[in-house]
């Protein structure tokens, strides 16, 4: 898989300042998204059962 050369110009997916903290995510963490939809999912069907 060709390595992407970072683009500077494009605006980061998230961007968190709260006090000291600076969070700044580039790209959208999909397998832990993927996860916590599943978890969310899983838990909620749970709940309802």
């Amino acid at each position: 898989m060709p390595k992407r050369e970072r683009d500077d110009d494009t605006a980061p997916f998230l961007e968190l300042r709260i006090g000291g903290l600076h969070l700044t995510l580039q790209r959208p963490p999909v397998k832990f998204l993927s996860l916590v939809a599943t978890l969310a999912g899983s838990g909620f069907t749970a709940w309802l059962w």
